[in-house]
């Protein structure tokens, strides 16, 4: 199982990296095709609980709104997005109210909101100057956070986190998490330097990244266990599906955009 992981896994991460490296076009269907996947996985997962949220609707909000996001390089259509396809839900309901629940546009919204909305803003950093790096370390300050808390988890952890939620995950695992993001990120910074990123910046990303990640990877379990699942998908082997493997990074894109737009003013 851990071979399978480290596999996959490490396709995954080549295979981001080609993506992020070439940028543009490339990299808007990658992103489209992540956030399509996930809608359709979120979907499936709401079936248990007798949900249906209108597949249609949130697919063509997507597409909609990422293409805003690449072409005018900016999140601020998303309210009006929003509005069109919260209107455009609330009218199917009403025409077809016998078939549509008032449940099924709620979490339509929901995931026009957690996902796609999301998602948009690896398009926005992606789109900044020298943002293939800020993406990178993104990812790798929520894998660390993620490797160090998994494994000093199983060796050390003994205080629940959130046992209602994730039963496996500790408050030992959750502070490694932590620790471990942030050497990874200095170490890294270190050997290939970030110059619009001092040492208190870097810092402050480790901490504050590692800590969105374990909040969207908390996220996650909870809408899994409302839905009484283990995995969105076997997309991934060992891994799940891609809202399994992007759960954790998903808050952390729109705090290092607005992070990086208003603090670091780039």
């Amino acid at each position: 199982m851990l071979i399978q992981r480290v596999i996959s896994g490490g396709l995954g991460i080549a295979l981001m990296l080609i993506f992020v490296i070439k940028g543009g076009s490339l990299f808007f269907l990658g992103v489209l095709f992540l956030t399509l996947r996930s809608l359709y996985e979120f979907n499936n997962s709401l079936i248990n609980r007798n949900i249906y949220p209108l597949r249609w609707l949130g697919y063509l909000t997507a597409v909609a709104y990422l293409f805003s996001v690449f072409y005018f390089n900016t999140d601020k259509l998303f309210p009006f997005i929003l509005l069109i396809s919260l209107l455009t839900g609330f009218i199917f309901f009403l025409i077809n109210y016998k078939k549509v629940t008032l449940e099924d546009v709620i979490f339509t919204v929901f995931e026009i909101v957690y996902i796609v909305f999301l998602f948009g803003y690896l398009i926005l950093v992606r789109n900044m100057e020298n943002g293939k790096n800020f993406i990178w370390l993104a990812f790798l300050s929520v894998w660390a956070n993620d490797t160090f808390a998994y494994f000093f988890g199983i060796k050390f952890g003994k205080h629940k986190l959130a046992p209602l939620i994730s039963p496996k995950k500790t408050i030992e695992g959750s502070i490694a998490g932590v620790i471990g993001s942030v050497l990874i990120l200095i170490i890294y910074t270190k050997y290939i330097p970030q110059p619009y990123l001092t040492n208190l910046h870097i810092i402050f990303w480790g901490i504050s990244l590692s800590l969105l990640a374990q909040a969207g990877d908390l996220t996650a379990s909870s809408l899994k266990r409302f839905s009484n699942i283990k995995d969105y998908s076997n997309l991934i082997p060992g891994h799940g599906g891609i809202l399994d493997r992007f759960d954790s990074v998903l808050f952390a894109f729109p705090v290092i955009y607005y992070y990086i737009t208003y603090l670091l003013d780039l």
